[in-house]
């Protein structure tokens, strides 16, 4: 899983990606959360934020506020929060603001690496669910919501200057006589023709 560190101290950034990089994660640190907020904005691969509070020039609550609305329905994203600030009103305030899970500052090596666990957990269960909403269930392509949201997302991206890294191909297609092969041969047959089709679009990588 890729996690970006966010602390104004390198000390934690050294003994936290200790720990991530040996529990098979990836790490990126930052000092500056603005700089964070925009390298998780621009990479889809980062998966989960590890905020201290004490950061600058976003405190860690605002981050966090940032951070949430970038979690959106494609796109899952936990945000875990670590403070040395003890209290019942930090943490409401911390879960208030967007945080998933808080946790003592420094991280204890046990606690950070089970508190990761449960984290890929449950960005497992919200990738499943996101897959199985933005899926045809007989075709397996995106259905029309998922495929105009995602059009949409590409769209703001172009507009914004931060083109795809790869080329795009939009394809508008209909199987001939489609109604017929229903009428003639019954649902079922139409049923493993679309599934065929599919098969084909994926194979070339339509």
């Amino acid at each position: 899983m890729r996690i970006v560190v966010v602390d104004p101290s390198r000390v934690i950034h050294r003994s936290v990606t200790e720990i991530l990089v040996a529990s098979g994660h990836e790490a990126l640190c930052f000092t500056d959360a603005g700089e964070a907020l925009a390298r998780v904005a621009a990479d889809e691969t980062v998966a989960c934020v590890l905020t201290s509070l004490e950061t600058h020039p976003l405190d860690g609550f605002e981050l966090c506020w940032q951070l949430r609305l970038l979690a959106n329905a494609p796109r899952p994203l936990a945000i875990l929060v670590m403070s040395s600030a003890h209290g019942s009103r930090s943490l409401g305030e911390v879960l208030d603001s967007g945080a998933d899970d808080f946790m003592s500052k420094p991280p204890g090596r046990d606690e950070l690496i089970a508190r990761l666990r449960a984290t890929e957990r449950l960005l497992g269960l919200q990738r499943e669910l996101i897959r199985q909403a933005d899926t045809d269930h007989l075709s397996q392509l995106l259905n029309r919501g998922a495929f105009l949201r995602r059009a949409e997302h590409l769209a703001e991206r172009l507009v914004d200057g931060t083109t795809p890294e790869a080329p795009m191909t939009a394809l508008l297609i209909d199987i001939d006589h489609f109604k017929t092969i229903n009428d003639r041969h019954g649902h079922a047959v139409g049923d493993a023709a679309i599934r065929a089709v599919a098969g084909v679009l994926r194979e070339t990588g339509a």
